[in-house]
């Protein structure tokens, strides 16, 4: 099941970065159906000037490997940008989880990602006040 959520959660606003069109495609309709306020980006170089540009993002789910700049590099100016946002590391490699906290990033996830999962993590640790989540994904 796909958990429900209220209007008002649109107002938590995801910067979701990944270079592979379909992937990209198919997480941010999973993450607009719970009623997140999703903006895409193809590059770590629009993901920067998305950030700049405002209104504040709450999370940003960045792939590592981007065909510009790293995720790595992009969790580092987000966080220069918004240090409250929340980073998630989405990635099919091996990493270093203190390389990735040094960096700024809250947490990594191996793709392929299991989506109930990162909904449940951004329940839990970033829209626990904004999201209205009354099933269980399954």
């Amino acid at each position: 099941m796909i958990p429900s959520a209220t209007p008002a959660s649109r107002s938590l606003r995801v910067l979701l970065v990944d270079d592979h069109q379909e992937a990209r495609a198919a997480m941010a309709k999973y993450l607009n159906i719970i009623g997140l306020d999703v903006t895409e980006a193809v590059d770590g170089t629009a993901a920067i000037a998305a950030l700049q540009a405002g209104p504040p993002f709450r999370a940003l789910l960045t792939d590592l490997s981007l065909p510009d700049i790293d995720g790595y590099e992009v969790a580092r100016r987000a966080r220069e940008i918004s240090p409250a946002i929340w980073i998630a590391l989405i990635t099919g490699w091996s990493v270093d989880t203190d390389d990735a906290l040094n960096y700024g990033v809250s947490e990594v996830f191996l793709k392929p990602v299991n989506l109930g999962e990162l909904c449940r993590v951004i329940k839990q640790r970033v829209a626990a006040n904004d999201l209205d989540v009354t099933d269980e994904v399954q």
